[in-house]
């Protein structure tokens, strides 16, 4: 966005802020196009990590052009990137120019649009723009305007600009439309032209250089008639269109950019990054523009026929950004002669084609919420031919569930990279390392573990490794949900989040889960809708959502309120069944044993002496233990402990002994909130 520039500021580039950081770090090289590639960037800074995404283009491709997209089609009517891209046919972009956000919505920069001119450049110092000529070179300088009007009678009055909303001109902070004569085309969409309260405009309306109309003291009502121009004037400018002209006059109107050059397309952009393959200090304000942010610039290589986009993640969990002088910095890494800063921050938005696929995707999160809509962008076109297939493209799969279906989206891409119909090859599929299936193109995932899709057509294929998760693969369940005082036939939407033991997440569709109730009657939709038929009165009552057996139990009051532990004292030896239970002498069916150093008790005693019921799943070999609150499972000859949806390590797993379930002590103990004292000489074992 363009902000009132008036200071000139230099940035620091010491020696320590540079010792600071790792070099950016390559790590994926995709083509988009003939001519054009997407280069992926992982960079580790002093401020944090940032995403940086490049599309590199090499003109010497014949197939390959850029062109600037003006928002909806013309000036002030703006637009986000994604939707300009969809328009055009676009199959990459990124945002624009820097614009006045409280203004019409005009470029502050010069711009060209087909060879066309569409806007001056601003009368602001330091201010560069991005241009390629008809040769196919890429220049960055700086613009400059010239113009003017000429009366039947010879008397003339300089342009201030074209197609110009208002701004404040440097070095002198002049206002850019009083006293001034500007010139409006057809692409700008408006019904007023440098709108202000100051500025009252007198406008005149010409078509094929002669004066149609003249209205004073306000605007034509109208947007600008196709092929048509306005002249707006104010104060001495208004009274020289009044002065000097009337209805069928010619009106004769001369203007022109320098550097002149057969320019094929023009986008202004800012203050340089990078001159001469060397990152130089910013010379523009950078009170609004500083900061750790999301960026987006342009830079050129030396001979300019190499072309860089790049797009900077900012403000998200994966990316912090980059300062203007990171940035600087990065675009010499890669290789830049000179570069200039885009409109950055909220504005920053890049999309792109993935290969093989037909519509542009946004490369990486914006920092707000939605895509700010801005004035303009640049495009990355193609006019390749229909080639012969080249390669097909399997988008990665991971984290897959058991019975999950998951689209695998393959994707086929030409000799020049087009997108190539896939239903009109004949695909073959295979599976190879573990279970599952593919119908119509979706995969079923089937038991746990880790494989290879592979799709092939002809000689051309394409493999992804997947993974669908199992039981030890999760280190946390939460199943969540407003339940409340649950009414019989209430119904409550519920969630479930799964954690792997690699710190990944996601959601658990309720259709993949498998569904326990304790304390009460009820039942869990394939949406995941909690229906409540009846309690049971029990003390305690549970939702339980499993993957795999591993439990993410969700307490719910129904029935009574459950009671309170009550106070509990105990105390055992190991190799005797006796045991003191709140000063009560209570028989075990089975004695405590010592196995790996882990005191193991039958689970008769955790759920009698312990006052903790314990619920078994023979199929699953699984011991439920619930107290209050807790709900605890364990898994005969397995060390997972999963505590109210946390996975634990256990040192000694369950074991069957005697024709009795055993499980550790300590662990339980210690999950239910009890202390645990060991004595080794009397080998007795105390919990309360």
């Amino acid at each position: 966005m363009y902000i009132v520039i008036l200071l000139i500021t230099l940035l620091a580039f010491t020696p320590a802020a540079l010792a600071a950081d790792q070099r950016p770090v390559l790590q994926e090289t995709t083509p988009i196009t003939a001519g054009a590639v997407m280069k992926n960037y992982h960079w580790e800074t002093a401020d944090g990590p940032a995403k940086i995404h490049v599309v590199e283009i090499d003109l010497n491709n014949p197939y390959v052009q850029l062109g600037v997209i003006p928002g909806a089609g013309k000036l002030t009517q703006r637009l986000n990137v994604s939707a300009m891209a969809k328009n055009t046919g676009a199959v990459a972009a990124i945002n624009g120019d820097f614009y006045n956000t409280r203004a019409e919505g005009s470029p502050i920069g010069p711009t060209v649009i087909d060879r066309r001119w569409v806007t001056s450049p601003s009368k602001l110092e330091g201010i560069y723009a991005l241009g390629i000529t008809g040769d196919r070179m890429a220049h960055i300088e700086p613009f400059t305007f010239e113009g003017k009007v000429t009366a039947p009678n010879g008397k003339e009055l300089e342009l201030a600009g074209l197609n110009k909303t208002i701004y404040w001109e440097e070095p002198h902070g002049a206002h850019s439309h009083a006293h001034k004569l500007h010139l409006y085309n057809d692409m700008w969409g408006g019904k007023t032209r440098g709108n202000d309260s100051y500025t009252i405009p007198t406008e005149m309306l010409v078509d094929q250089g002669r004066v149609v109309s003249i209205v004073k003291g306000q605007y034509i009502d109208s947007p600008v008639p196709q092929g048509m121009y306005i002249l707006r004037g104010h104060g001495l400018a208004a009274g020289f269109l009044l002065d000097n002209f009337k209805p069928g006059d010619p009106a004769d109107i001369t203007y022109a950019c320098q550097p002149q050059r057969d320019w094929s397309m023009v986008i202004g952009g800012h203050a340089l990054l990078v001159d001469l393959g060397a990152a130089v200090p910013y010379t523009k304000d950078i009170s609004a523009l500083g900061g750790v942010r999301a960026r987006t610039a342009a830079g050129i290589s030396r001979d300019g026929k190499k072309l860089w986009l790049v797009g900077v993640e900012g403000r998200t969990a994966a990316s912090k950004g980059l300062t203007p002088g990171n940035l600087s910095r990065f675009l010499v890494e890669i290789g830049t002669w000179r570069a200039l800063n885009l409109d950055g921050g909220g504005s920053s938005t890049m999309v792109a084609r993935p290969l093989g696929e037909w519509e542009t995707r946004r490369v990486f999160t914006p920092e707000q919420t939605t895509e700010r809509l801005v004035v303009n962008a640049l495009g990355v076109f193609t006019s390749a031919p229909e080639g012969s297939l080249k390669g097909l493209a399997l988008p990665g799969v991971d984290l897959l569930l058991v019975n999950e279906q998951v689209p695998l989206n393959l994707r086929a891409y030409d000799e020049y990279y087009n997108p190539v119909d896939v239903s009109a090859l004949p695909v073959e599929w295979q599976i190879s390392g573990g279970t599952g299936k593919v119908e119509g193109g979706v995969f079923v995932a089937g038991n746990p573990g880790q494989f290879e899709i592979r799709a092939g057509a002809g000689s051309m294929s394409s493999a992804v490794t997947a993974k669908v998760l199992g039981k030890t693969d999760v280190a946390a369940m939460k199943l969540t949900g407003n339940v409340g005082q649950v009414l019989n036939g209430e119904q409550i939407p519920l969630s479930l989040t799964l954690t792997t033991t690699s710190g990944k997440t996601r959601q658990v569709p309720a259709s993949l889960a498998d569904w326990q109730f304790y304390g009460l009657e009820g039942a869990v939709s394939p949406e995941g809708v909690l229906t409540v038929q009846s309690g049971s009165g029990q003390e305690a009552a549970f939702v339980v959502a499993r993957y795999q057996g591993f439990s993410a139990p969700l307490p719910v009051k129904a029935g009574n309120e459950p009671a309170a532990p009550s106070g509990l004292s105990m105390e055992l030896t190991v190799g005797q069944k006796q045991m003191l239970v709140n000063g009560t002498v209570w028989e075990m069916d089975v004695a405590p044993v010592i196995m790996d150093g882990r005191t193991l008790v039958p689970v008769r005693f955790i759920s009698q002496a312990m006052n903790a019921p314990v619920l078994w799943e023979g199929a699953a070999k699984n011991a439920t233990v619930v107290r209050g609150g807790n709900w605890i499972d364990l898994w005969l000859g397995e060390r997972l402990m999963v505590v109210d949806g946390q996975a634990v390590e256990l040192d000694v797993p369950p074991l069957a002994l005697q024709g009795r379930t055993m499980l550790p002590l300590g662990a339980v103990a210690r999950a239910m909130g009890l202390t645990v004292d060991w004595d080794p000489g009397t080998k007795k074992i105390y919990l309360n």
